[in-house]
């Protein structure tokens, strides 16, 4: 809760009527146990909200309180360990200002291409900032990918049996019928006088011997 303090500047103080309890549950918001540290990171939260509206009993502006309650909120709900942590935590919620902020801007100026650029930027700046906050809290997950190659080498032995008969039964790629495969010879055969039907086969050589 807030209260004017004049000057534009206003406290903040307990919801409830225990201010020892309130200031246990601010030290909790950010992490630490020292009353210096958590009273600076409201003070610089309080800088990042806007104002809400003029007050006139008071005589100055008010910043909305709402928008400063979400933000410790936010804060709050990353559960900081520690003051590295708790800055962590708070600079989350600048740039999550600072992004919207800008998104509102860029949508009422459609034409003005940078405004969108800077907007991409600052939600790339974001999802920075979160693996940031899960790195901190060991919390963020690496994926590895491992790829293991093997050589295999295969031996695929053709074996052919061109001799006719039942020879291919019992090989793979054999023939059993009448057209399996044979071996033509391309050299032509003589015969002699031998009235036995003898073939004489030619010289394997080219020479003058008589045949």
């Amino acid at each position: 809760m807030l209260e004017p303090a004049g000057y534009d500047e206003e406290h903040w103080t307990a919801p409830h009527n225990d201010a020892s309890l309130w200031t246990l549950q601010l030290a909790d918001a950010f992490g630490t146990r020292s009353k210096a540290v958590f009273i600076t990171f409201m003070q610089q939260l309080e800088r990042l909200t806007g104002k809400a509206y003029w007050d006139d009993d008071a005589k100055q502006w008010r910043i909305d309180e709402n928008e400063f309650s979400a933000s410790l909120a936010i804060v709050n709900s990353t559960k900081p360990r520690n003051e590295i942590e708790a800055c962590q935590a708070a600079q989350m919620v600048a740039l999550h200002l600072l992004t919207m902020k800008c998104a509102a801007y860029a949508i009422r100026h459609e034409h003005d291409s940078r405004s969108a650029m800077t907007v991409a930027k600052l939600c790339n700046a974001f999802s920075g900032q979160v693996e940031a906050m899960q790195t901190l809290k060991g919390k963020r997950r690496t994926a590895r990918q491992s790829i293991t190659v093997k050589k295999e080498v295969s031996y695929h032995a053709h074996q052919h049996d061109h001799r006719g008969g039942c020879n291919t039964c019992d090989l793979p790629h054999g023939r059993k019928d009448s057209n399996a495969a044979t071996i033509d010879d391309p050299s032509h055969t003589v015969r002699s006088k031998d009235t036995g039907g003898n073939v004489v086969p030619l010289p394997r050589s080219k020479g003058k011997d008589a045949v």
